[in-house]
Formats: structure tokens, sequence, C-alpha cells
């Protein structure tokens, strides 16, 4: 993926080309026209590598001023929140691109220390990140191609992946608590024996008997009536007072189940996304850009998860295209919703 686009004239293409591998050499990637396909249109490469990339470099130049190309090219840098300027020769840019702050690399040489040249090299980390995570990211994508990397913004729809599946609950233990496996089968077995060895002795002690069978014991006599269970009647109640009624059971509270509010947003409105806002339905606000410094491109999809902390699940969620389109999604309830389609 390009790092930095660098939009220039042909008449400053010697100073661009150092400005270019120093560039290269702080740990970005670059791409500069020099590096365009004679097969493909000019003006359709230029808009695939500016949306594509991080951060737009633009070198204003007295040539590059009068150039409808680079004030174009700065125009959709300028779109997409990624624009950084500089300036050859005591220029001041073009309106309305006058109004941002320019690094004046003039008198630059290729000093690191050079007080323009570190504004430059500020502004690239802050939209590409420092060089040391573009370089671990480079490295990453050349060892392990195959892997899966997490989903950003700008993933094809063809190839995110499908959602997590929920783990199945644990199996609930067929024995019951303090159940010791196969003590069943023995416990019964010595019931058994027991009773049949209790049959034994009564007629062994009928045969030994002196007194025959008047003095006989069957097995009831011997272990006695059967005695039922006693049942506990309340009291009644003293005479005048209310009967005393059994309490109610009294249902638990029930515990509210976690809501999950992850979701998949799919931009399929034929345009990028410039500006992303969602807000509770309650709140009569849309609330900060959502994408920041990033755009969502046509076809693309982005990973989050809309919660602003007060347990909410229904959200109004507006989308802002690059031609000043709204798209416009009310009480979206992204507690049971997990993709969420921008047309």
């Amino acid at each position: 993926m390009v790092d930095v686009f660098i939009s220039y004239s042909r008449a400053n293409k010697a100073r661009v080309a150092d400005l270019a591998k120093a560039i290269e050499a702080a740990g970005y990637h670059v791409w500069w026209d020099a590096e365009l396909p004679p097969h493909q249109s000019y003006g359709d490469v230029i808009t695939a590598k500016i949306e594509s990339a991080k951060a737009a470099l633009v070198v204003w130049s007295k040539e590059a001023a009068a150039s409808e190309w680079v004030r174009a090219e700065a125009d959709l840098a300028r779109n997409h929140k990624k624009l950084i300027q500089t300036g050859l020769g005591n220029i001041i840019p073009p309106l309305p691109f006058n109004q941002i702050q320019m690094a004046d690399l003039t008198d630059w040489k290729g000093e690191d220390d050079h007080p323009e040249w570190r504004k430059v090299k500020a502004s690239l980390e802050a939209l590409c990140g420092p060089p040391a995570a573009v370089a671990s990211e480079a490295v990453s994508a050349d060892v392990a191609p195959e892997a899966a990397a997490a989903p950003a913004i700008g993933v094809p729809a063809a190839d995110f992946p499908p959602p997590p599946s929920r783990p199945a609950p644990n199996p609930v233990p067929a024995q019951a608590a303090g159940a010791q496996p196969g003590s069943g089968v023995p416990k019964i077995i010595m019931a058994c024996l027991a009773f049949v060895g209790l049959i034994c002795l009564i007629g062994i002690w009928q045969l030994v008997s002196p007194g025959g069978d008047d003095n006989a014991r069957t097995p009831a006599a011997l272990v006695g009536p059967a005695v039922a269970p006693a049942v506990v009647q309340p009291a009644p109640p003293a005479p005048g007072a209310a009967p005393v009624q059994p309490p109610e059971a009294q249902p638990s509270d029930p515990q509210p189940a976690e809501q999950n509010r992850d979701v998949r947003i799919l931009n399929n409105s034929g345009e990028t996304v410039m500006y992303l806002f969602w807000s509770d339905t309650s709140r009569s606000d849309w609330g900060q850009d959502r994408l920041g410094n990033d755009t969502l491109a046509n076809g693309s999809i982005w990973e989050t998860t809309i919660d602003d902390g007060n347990g909410a699940c229904n959200f109004d969620i507006r989308a802002v295209t690059q031609s000043g389109r709204d798209i416009i999604l009310n009480a979206v309830n992204v507690c049971s919703v997990y993709d969420i389609d921008l047309r």
C-alpha cells in the first residue's frame, strides 16, 4: 500500500526526486507519476493513488501553482484530509491552499535536522504512523502474505472474513453433584446380598427355635410394624386473629444479557464516504466524525463497535459521501444487527 503520494510540476522533477528519496529513507513507501503505467489513463491512476495513499504531499512552486493538474490533485487530497504542503522558491500557494500551513524547503539540501524538513516528517508520522510501524507492516506482508490480517477501513467486501461464531455453552454433566462414577451398581448388589442374608438367618432361627411354630417370628415381627411419617399441621390461629398467609415466592431479578455492539459498515453507495457519524437516538446532535483522518472507499467494509457507554442499542447513523450526499439510517439496533449497509 502507498504511504505518500507526491504532486509536483515537472519543472521541479530533480528536486522532487531528492525529496522522494528522503521520504523513502525515512521509512515510507512513495508514489509519484514517474511510476505511471503507460497503459492506463493518467487521471484514473492519479485519483486512485491519492485515494489509497495515507498522505498526499504537494510541492508548490511558481510552475506548480500555474498547473491545473497540481491544483486538482491538491484539492482532492484536501478533501480526503491527507494534504501536506511544501514549497520551493519563496512561493505562496494559490487559493484556498494559502490558508493551510506549508513547509518551505527552498534551502533544504537533504539535512535531517532542517527545521522545515522536521515539520514534513511530523506530518508524515501523524498521517502514516511512525516509520517503525510502517516498516513492520511491510515486513509482515513479505514474510507471511498468506496470513489473514485484521480487517480495516478499505478492505473489499469479498475478502472480509465471516462474523465469528459464538462458542457453544459447556455441556451440563449428566451425573448429579456429589455422585461418584460407577457407585450405583455396588450399592444395589450390597443391599440385595444383605436382604438375602437376613432371610437365611430368619429361616435358620425358626428351624432351631425350641418353641416350634408357637415361637416363630416372621420378618415383620422382627422388623416391627411400619410407622407412617408424622405430618406436622400448623397451629390454628388465635381467636379473632387474621389467618396467616404463606409468603409468596419472590421471583429473582433477571440479569441483563450482555449486548454485542460489534458491527460491520458496508459502503455500497457508489462513492467514497468522507464523514461518518452515529449517536444515540435520544440525543439531538450527531457528535464527532468517527472516521477522523480516514475515509471509507466504495465497496469497502469497516469493522467497529458502536457504543456510547450508556447501554443504548438504538443509534441513528449518518454518512456523507464525496459528492456531499447524505445517507441517514434511523434507529438501527446495533445490539441485534451485524451488517449496516450504506447505499
